[in-house]
């Protein structure tokens, strides 16, 4: 391989959110954190040099997202995806997050409706609530670690709540979903039935293992994309996280400048210097190095899962079809969400996101981030084997 991603990089002391705050969120500092979706590996050295070259011009004033940032996203997305996003679609974001609790400000009223399919990414319920809007739960069917959509009870949540939005993730964080054509388009012809929005977060839209494809929700079913919006970014594909360089594909004029104008009353629309040009340069000149980072974090899942299949079989893990983020089964321990999690911490020393995190149906579930290189993926699951059983 080009790129060296056995490498371990140190990360404590570098003001990192993983690595320097495990006292406060964990009780103790000498564990491995496999948590946050923040890889451990250097981003593409493109983007340093890139970086670097900025750095040493000396002036760091006011910035601007200029034409070629918006080239490089279209460009990416038209190659890596088939999906065509014209550039007056593609509003900034301080993060998907923030793309999303910007989004529902402009687009619901406090108490409207808003559906998620938890399991999910814990911030959609947060950023629901705190806004005063009603949360509305669509739960995945789980079978043998294989999740699925439930279309039947959305259809009757549909019919009885009438709510105005649904936050779709895709690829699905944390189940390890890539959802397929079939049913992204039964999704898409239910939501246009019952005139429900759909926001799609597909930050993890790269991210994605063979034999499965990222179908981008734009090219799901054409009559929908008036009532659609879509969250990217390259922070997660290109470790670039604490750039807070994300997008939001609004295709429907009248949704883009509601949009808008809450960025502009928010006073959150200007760019900061550094992160378009790291977007800028991951988005054309990243693509080599992403494909031997998918090749290497899919021998990560192998490794760990040929791992658990010897040595821990107890634990099991759900089929790992995008993202690099693993969702681990603990049900067998019959260990409650807190002596696990007591059990992880003071006798594995890993830190690892609680599946109760993540809503209904993620008791008895961990979160394990395996970006990260595979000499410290092994320290880990060696640290689980030698504290096995829990107790």
């Amino acid at each position: 391989m080009t790129y060296s991603f056995d490498e371990i990089i140190p990360r404590r002391h570098t003001a990192s959110s993983k690595w320097d705050t495990l006292q406060k969120r964990f009780g103790r500092d000498d564990i491995l954190p496999l948590w946050v979706a923040d890889m451990d590996f250097l981003s593409p050295p493109e983007v340093q040099q890139a970086l670097m070259e900025r750095v040493k011009h000396g002036v760091y004033g006011y910035a601007i997202r200029p034409d070629s940032l918006y080239e490089s996203i279209q460009n990416w997305f038209a190659k890596r995806h088939q999906v065509h996003y014209q550039q007056d679609w593609i509003l900034p974001s301080r993060g998907v997050v923030h793309g999303l609790a910007m989004g529902i400000r402009a687009w619901t009223e406090p108490g409207d409706g808003i559906v998620i399919q938890p399991p999910v990414y814990y911030p959609f319920q947060f950023v629901i609530e705190r806004q005063g809007r009603k949360l509305l739960e669509n739960p995945l069917i789980e079978h043998q670690g294989k999740y699925t959509m439930d279309f039947d009870h959305l259809r009757s949540l549909f019919s009885k709540e009438r709510p105005k939005w649904l936050i779709l993730c895709n690829p699905h964080n944390p189940v390890g979903r890539v959802w397929s054509k079939d049913e992204l388009l039964t999704l898409a012809k239910l939501c246009d039935e019952y005139d429900v929005h759909v926001l799609a977060d597909e930050i993890h839209c790269d991210f994605v293992y063979k034999p499965h494809q990222h179908l981008p929700m734009l090219n799901v079913y054409e009559p929908f994309i008036h009532r659609l919006a879509i969250c990217i970014a390259p922070s997660k594909t290109f470790n670039l996280a604490g750039m807070y360089t994300a997008f939001i594909v609004i295709p429907d004029e009248n949704l883009r400048q509601r949009y808008s104008i809450v960025l502009e009353e928010a006073f959150v629309q200007d760019a900061d210097i550094f992160g378009p040009i790291a977007c800028e340069a991951a988005y054309r000149h990243g693509a080599s190095w992403l494909d031997e980072l998918l090749i290497y974090l899919q021998e990560n899942y192998r490794f760990m899962e040929g791992f658990f299949q010897r040595e821990l079989p107890s634990l099991k893990i759900s089929p790992l079809e995008g993202t690099y983020l693993t969702w681990v089964d603990f049900r067998e321990t019959h260990l409650s969400d807190d002596e696990l999690q007591k059990w992880l911490v003071d006798q594995a020393r890993v830190g690892l996101n609680a599946g109760s995190m993540f809503g209904t149906g993620g008791a008895g579930f961990q979160r394990m981030n395996i970006g990260t290189p595979r000499p410290l993926l092994a320290e880990a699951l060696v640290q689980l084997k030698e504290a096995w059983p829990p107790v």
